[in-house]
């Protein structure tokens, strides 16, 4: 058992272990400056103990507190506080372990970085901070072979969280330039992935996974404007969820339940609007938005949909809805301030519709079995309606 203390204002190591012949319980702290606070706990260790712990914190009013508790194997934690990273606290606890690693670095002032991971067993945890009045939070519990890391590079007043609960999960957060930005992910069940990325300022993202099985869930969402908004919720297995915004003042919310879903999102402009909702099984939704001030919401419910939307121009909207079973839609749209709504109630219809021009209305509604519906209209101030019963 092995531990240094260098040039400490205030630290308090205690370390136990259950003697072996390749024991190691290291623990090394380091603080130049004043007012900086560390507290190290290192337990029970064994079989063939192997812990270490590393806190190395340059600056004033930093606290770091790491704890290792019971042990049973390989526990690794390193805190770094420097480069001018006054205020900050880092704090690592890891519990049952045998497994686990935890490395916070903090880098500015006024930084807060957490890590918890409970019952461990294999579980990884990474933040690095740059900027001011950031905070990173990631909380692993009761799982195996987790991970999360969360990665911010500029701005202030930027949130990173991570909570993840169940096996094989794995979370990926990066925040780039901007202020006051938000980012939160949560996942429940079993072999989830998900990869949040802010590039912009003041824009919130939050992501939701709740699922299981052996089947996985993903999401995707890469934000690179301003002043974006994105929220998605998954339920289910095997649920895929790509959303790339781009521009500024946009927003995607998101919801899919159910089972072999798939959606892509892709928005870039000014002040866009998706709003998309899937329910059932084998599913698959496509939406394509350019341009400024468009609209664009769908909703399925039922087994074997599709839907494949495409929006391009300024200040337009379009809805679908499918109900029930092997639904097919298609709607192409641009132009100015041109409106599109597509309704489909029952089974094996079929609707492709195609506008484009200024200021152009088209409504296609169809409820029974059997229909097949293409529609298509360009210029100005046209007007269609098609409705099969």
């Amino acid at each position: 058992m092995n531990f240094k203390l260098s040039a400490v204002s205030a630290a308090v190591v205690l370390a136990f272990s259950v003697g072996s012949a390749f024991a190691a319980d290291t623990s090394t702290v380091n603080q130049p400056g004043s007012s900086n606070t560390a507290s190290v706990t290192q337990q029970y260790n064994s079989p063939s103990v192997t812990t270490s712990s590393s806190v190395t914190q340059v600056g004033d009013g930093n606290t770091a507190t790491v704890t290792q508790s019971s042990n049973s194997g390989n526990s690794t934690s390193s805190v770094i506080e420097y480069s001018g990273a006054n205020s900050n606290q880092s704090t690592v606890y890891q519990d049952h372990t045998n497994g686990a690693s935890a490395d916070i670095q903090n880098v500015g002032s006024g930084n807060t970085g957490r890590i918890s991971q409970q019952y461990v067993i294999t579980a990884t945890g990474s933040i690095v901070q740059t900027g001011n009045s950031n905070t990173g939070i990631i909380d692993q519990s009761n799982g195996t072979g987790q991970t999360a890391s969360i990665n911010g590079a500029g701005g202030t007043g930027n949130y990173a969280s991570s909570t993840q609960t169940g096996d094989n999960q794995g979370a990926q957060i990066a925040q780039g330039s901007g202020s006051n930005n938000a980012v939160a992910a949560s996942q429940q069940g079993n072999g989830n992935r998900s990869q949040l990325g802010q590039y912009g300022s003041d824009s919130t993202l939050t992501t939701l996974q709740n699922g299981g099985g052996a089947a996985l869930n993903n999401i995707v969402f890469t934000q690179y404007g301003n002043h974006d908004i994105g929220y998605v919720t998954q339920t289910g297995n095997a649920l895929t969820a790509g959303v790339t915004q781009s521009g500024d003042y946009n927003q995607a919310i998101l919801s899919q339940n159910g089972s072999y879903s798939t959606l892509n999102i892709t928005q870039g402009g000014y002040n866009g609007r998706a709003n998309a909702t899937q329910s059932g099984d084998n599913q698959t939704a496509t939406l394509n938005q350019s341009g400024s001030n468009n609209v664009a919401g769908f909703s399925q419910t039922g087994n074997g949909n599709s839907i494949n939307a495409s929006q391009t121009g300024d200040q337009n909207y379009a809805s679908l809805t499918q109900n029930n079973l092997n639904n097919v839609a298609s709607l192409t749209q641009s132009g100015q301030l041109n409106q599109s709504t597509l309704n489909q109630d029952g089974v094996s219809n079929n609707a492709s519709l195609t506008q484009g021009g200024y200021n152009n209305l088209a409504s296609v509604s169809q409820n029974g079995t059997s229909f097949t519906s293409n529609s298509s209209q360009t210029g100005a101030n046209n007007r269609l309606y098609v409705v099969q019963r």
